[in-house]
């Protein structure tokens, strides 16, 4: 439970958890799994999809700029040797 509590207590735009509350006790073993609950007036379902198209946007983009920059460092340096020739 400490994991689950320490994965919940999110930090990154646009989620920020300002506290948990929780009770440890003894546990039973009468649940094997475990899933979020929304209700009719939460968009949490709509939330997490777009929470994680935005992830991948956000991947694609540093994976792009890394790309980008490598290949400016490349140009750069051919253009250097060039500038004696």
């Amino acid at each position: 439970m400490e994991k689950f509590e320490a994965a919940i207590q999110i930090k990154n735009a646009p989620i920020d958890v300002v506290s948990i509350e929780s009770e440890f006790t003894n546990g039973s073993d009468a649940y094997t799994s475990f899933r979020k609950m929304t209700g009719p007036e939460e968009v949490g379902e709509r939330l997490d999809d777009g929470i994680e198209i935005l992830l991948e946007i956000v991947r694609e983009i540093r994976e792009f700029t890394a790309n980008t920059n490598s290949l400016l460092a490349l140009t750069t340096k051919g253009f250097g040797d060039l500038n004696g020739k």
